[in-house]
């Protein structure tokens, strides 16, 4: 999860991964749940809070209880419950226990990688070697999934991409009608290309340092490269700057 406090507004986004029983004879298996909404709360004076998700997600439901640290940069720590089902009911999930959130610095920098796509191109594929640059600055405001009301966080993300090897594109910056955001320690970035398509790009911040996102995916839709969908693979981006 990421947890953002800005006055005694607090806000949480993140995902879960842990095993589900399934509601028929077949054994538990492991599952990823998201939660597909922000969940929010207020800081009351002596720094308590209590976290809750959208009563109205029927998947999921996150309730956090805890207190603010004293001073910036201490920790942060309490208790959460959480639920999880299927959307067809097949599965069900619930879990509860501590947890403690430390402060990471906000994501900010110059990070590139290289790697290669099988790109479709008037119906001719290729394997193509691509260089990505990717400029990412947190802070931001993020839109509630659910409610479509918008807040100011350092949850978000804004930036701009910079693709060398796609055929359909070069450039692209964040989408103001999609979320970018860190979720956890998973950077999730939603850019619109020159050419109109859409490149969804993940990957997972390796330490606090945040010098390496890692297991990097770029998903393309839309344009001449994104139908069908288009899809690449980086072991990781290193931080320039």
């Amino acid at each position: 999860m990421s947890i953002d406090v800005t006055g005694n507004n607090i806000l949480a986004f993140g995902f879960a991964t842990g095993s589900c029983a399934l509601q028929t004879s077949s054994p538990i298996v492991n599952g990823s749940f998201d939660f597909f909404a922000l969940s929010s709360g207020t800081v009351a004076a002596d720094g308590s809070f209590t976290i809750q998700s959208p009563a109205n997600v029927p998947t999921s439901s996150l309730s956090i209880q805890g207190k603010v640290p004293q001073a910036n940069g201490d920790q942060l720590s309490g208790n959460y419950t959480a639920s999880f089902t299927s959307p067809v009911g097949s599965c069900a999930g619930s879990y509860s226990g501590m947890f403690t959130a430390t402060s990471f610095p906000l994501v900010s920098g110059v990070y590139t990688g290289t790697g290669s796509t099988q790109t479709t191109t008037n119906g001719v594929s290729s394997s193509t070697p691509i260089a990505v640059q990717v400029t990412l600055q947190q802070g931001g405001t993020v839109t509630n999934r659910v409610t479509g009301i918008s807040t100011p966080s350092s949850i978000a993300l804004t930036g701009s991409i910079l693709v060398q090897g796609f055929p359909c594109f070069t450039t692209g910056v964040t989408s103001p009608t999609r979320s970018s955001a860190v979720e956890g320690n998973l950077v999730v970035a939603t850019f619109t290309m020159d050419d109109g398509s859409t490149l969804n790009m993940s990957g997972a911040l390796t330490d606090s340092t945040e010098a390496h996102i890692s297991t990097v995916s770029l998903v393309v839709n839309g344009g001449k490269c994104g139908t069908p969908p288009s899809f690449v693979h980086l072991a990781q981006l290193d931080r320039q700057s």
